[in-house]
């Protein structure tokens, strides 16, 4: 009661605590803000801040269709004091933390590990890291006791997203258990971190990554020595596909485009993505499961979409490998009129 008479501002709080209506927790540090985020199934939402100055930002906003009051807490130290506001927020609104975001390239990662560690619950929904070094990286990786539904790496220091020796990630924690992992923005070719993941959908966005990495990723799944739990996998890469350069090696049957259809879905920019991608290369694997390679050259919007002719002459072209590895080659380039990504550089690898 006396904490309702306090302002209008904690008025407003005390009524949405009184409500008890199920809301989720976000936790977010970037450049701009550090904040916990409540999320309601109603017209508003409630954002938490803590910061260095008293809060200049007006008590209502709107972000896309997402209305948010806003309260700002003056700390001298925001960047702890947002995880005991947190934790409060846990308490009065009796729910576990849904997901934890980082984007300011200065988060103290060790405290905020073991803040994640010491939670009551088992489970949260998401986290995205920034992360400058593979030093971060592998401490996050290593220490996390948590299952993740789902996980986000990016470089926050993109001017050095050259250095390929500071993302080479050690191999010693494939114990990590996420649902989906999403890399971007980090200079992969020569990290191992692709298969230290062990999850059930892998997206890699933004990479460095080579015809010659995705073989080698292929030839360590396909013997079991890694992503024992894989089921889908999206590879954006630095250069034109190269099918005989990935494959070699590799007993393929090749899918007829006529019969062999898969249905997909990735996220691109913020936006939910789905289509059909049509014919493939299905691939054996030691535990006796098939893996289908297919290149996202060949999709459609429909899974009844009309076939090309040329996509049939491509699949009865028993040279095909052999007219597919000039990488300036007509072929190589070509975009589908359909298709709104640079599909000459994406492939996807699915699982029976």
């Amino acid at each position: 009661y006396t904490f309702f008479l306090i302002s209008r501002r904690t008025s407003l709080i005390a009524k949405s605590l009184k409500k008890r209506k199920k809301c989720q927790l976000r936790l977010t540090f970037n450049r701009f803000e550090n904040c916990v985020k409540v999320f309601y199934p109603i017209a508003f939402n409630w954002n938490f801040f803590t910061s260095h100055h008293q809060s200049t930002i007006g008590d209502f906003y709107q972000v896309k269709s997402s209305q948010f009051r806003t309260a700002c807490f003056h700390m001298v130290f925001p960047e702890l004091s947002v995880l005991n506001l947190l934790g409060n927020l846990m308490n009065l609104f009796e729910v576990p933390l849904h997901s934890c975001y980082t984007d300011n390239g200065k988060v103290n990662h060790t405290l905020l590990i073991n803040w994640l560690n010491d939670l009551p619950h088992d489970k949260i929904e998401k986290i995205s890291f920034s992360c400058e070094n593979a030093k971060e990286f592998d401490y996050i990786l290593k220490n996390n006791k948590k299952e993740w539904g789902e996980l986000e790496l990016f470089s926050y220091n993109r001017d050095n997203a050259d250095s390929e020796e500071s993302y080479n990630i050690s191999n010693q924690f494939s114990t990590v258990l996420c649902k989906k992992a999403t890399v971007s923005c980090l200079p992969l070719s020569r990290s191992s971190i692709i298969n230290v993941l062990n999850v059930v959908e892998l997206d890699i966005k933004e990479s460095q990554l080579s015809n010659q990495y995705l073989k080698q990723f292929l030839r360590n799944w396909a013997a079991g020595k890694s992503n024992s739990r894989l089921n889908q996998a999206f590879f954006a890469i630095n250069e034109p596909v190269q099918l005989k350069t990935i494959l070699e090696g590799f007993p393929f049957v090749k899918k007829d485009p006529r019969t062999t259809k898969r249905y997909i879905e990735t996220d691109a920019y913020g936006e939910k993505l789905s289509f059909w991608i049509f014919g493939g290369y299905d691939i054996q694997l030691h535990d006796g499961r098939t893996a289908t390679l297919q290149w996202h050259k060949f999709q459609r919007k429909f899974e009844d979409s009309t076939i090309p002719l040329r996509w049939i002459q491509k699949y009865e072209d028993v040279n095909e490998l052999e007219n597919n590895i000039d990488r300036d080659a007509h072929e190589n380039m070509f975009r589908e009129p359909e298709n709104e990504l640079n599909s000459d550089q994406l492939i996807d690898l699915s699982f029976n």
